[in-house]
């Protein structure tokens, strides 16, 4: 059990298959003996990435530290951070340009208005918070509730923006689309 697990992604490995990336862990309790982490969004059958990011999960850690040291094939390896998610708004405009010229599927200020919109939606769930602070807070089913009530949306759209943010350990790129394969 250590907090070096944290940022790290589960991966499970299979004989017959390609490793699957399970999730990434987000922060680790020693005293709780807890490991929260949070789930990979899917990959379609089309081979796109869903741009739905599941809740939090809650592990024993000394039940996840047996698992890793029996060899069930599950292995905690690097995260690959998506490089979208390292980019300055700068970086992001020089590598992708603004739209215009020679027609292009993505479309940057709407992603970036979308990275904003779902910022605010979680702004005061997250500012100034830890991640710990932010995961283990017993009232969060609560917070987020109230702020979709606040903000006359649904607590899906909430709890969509925030899940985003976690995986991202707090980073507002892990906001934007998965632009990868989308336009």
């Amino acid at each position: 059990m250590s907090t070096a697990w944290v940022g790290k992604a589960l991966v499970r490995m299979k004989p017959s298959t390609a490793p699957v990336v399970e999730g990434r862990v987000i922060c680790v309790s020693l005293v709780d003996d807890l490991v929260c982490w949070i789930p990979m969004p899917r990959i379609k059958k089309s081979g796109q990435i869903d741009n739905y990011v599941p809740s939090p999960k809650m592990r024993s850690a000394k039940e996840l530290a047996e698992l890793l040291a029996a060899g069930s094939g599950l292995q905690l390896l690097d995260f690959k951070t998506p490089a979208h998610w390292l980019w300055t708004d700068a970086q992001l405009q020089q590598q992708l340009g603004d739209g215009s010229g020679a027609r292009r599927r993505y479309q940057l200020p709407k992603w970036l208005a979308r990275e904003q919109r779902a910022y605010e939606l979680i702004k005061p769930l997250v500012q100034g918070k830890t991640l710990e602070q932010i995961v283990f807070d017993p009232g969060l089913p609560t917070l987020i509730r109230r702020r979709s009530e606040a903000l006359a949306v649904s607590a899906v759209a909430v709890r969509r923006a925030l899940n985003a943010y976690l995986l991202g350990m707090g980073n507002r790129r892990a906001l934007l689309p998965w632009y990868g394969r989308c336009g």
